[in-house]
């Protein structure tokens, strides 16, 4: 069983293990252990992955460096007010700039031998991701669990090859053909017609 972190800014962070469930009803809370360390993990998983930051992990990093909008800002000769809008979601973060963060977090919470893995990653064309993150504390230190996330992203994966969305209709013929648009986790566009696709009175399953 999981439990999902609160209180870190991010909707998507799991524990296996490492937290005590305390008190009952309205005095109901938890206590997680060594929570700094724990912070400190989710930095390096946030840094570690893949295509640019979301506004949430971008302010999840940018409070772990104990920096402003301002100084992240400059980092990649932006404005405060270009960070604030990255954080607040009304514009995409850039892939330059989050990956500058991300280089710039492993410096300075001592992840030094992980940036190669970013530098490893710059070329790779890959939208933001909001994959849960999963955590376990095992001999003391917290650790990413990567065999949860591996889990959680073949899972994820096999959704989104079997979602099938229909992109347009047309009545060109009288069979009511179908336009298929695109799997989302093809490589290419693709586009199927099938006949018989649906007919009158009958669901798509």
């Amino acid at each position: 069983m999981t439990h999902k972190l609160r209180g870190c800014g991010l909707p998507n962070v799991y524990l296996t293990n490492g937290y005590v469930n305390k008190g009952e009803g309205e005095f109901k809370s938890v206590a997680y252990e060594d929570l700094d360390d724990l912070y400190r993990q989710i930095a390096r998983a946030i840094s570690l992955r893949a295509g640019p930051l979301s506004s949430n992990e971008l302010r999840f990093l940018r409070k772990r460096l104990r920096l402003n909008q301002a100084e992240v800002g400059a980092i990649g000769n932006k404005t405060e007010q270009a960070v604030a809008k990255w954080e607040k979601g009304t514009a995409a973060v850039p892939k330059a700039e989050s990956n500058l963060l991300r280089i710039l977090a492993l410096t300075k919470l001592h992840f030094k031998a992980d940036i190669a893995r970013v530098v490893e990653q710059l070329d790779m064309d890959e939208s933001a991701t909001a994959s849960p993150y999963f955590f376990s504390r095992f001999n003391d230190v917290w650790t990413e669990d990567s065999a949860a996330s591996q889990a959680d992203a073949e899972a994820t994966n096999r959704i989104a090859s079997n979602a099938i969305y229909t992109a347009s209709e047309t009545s060109k013929t009288t069979n009511n053909w179908h336009t298929l648009a695109r799997f989302e986790a093809s490589t290419a566009p693709i586009r199927v017609k099938r006949r018989d696709l649906q007919k009158d009175g009958e669901k798509i399953v």
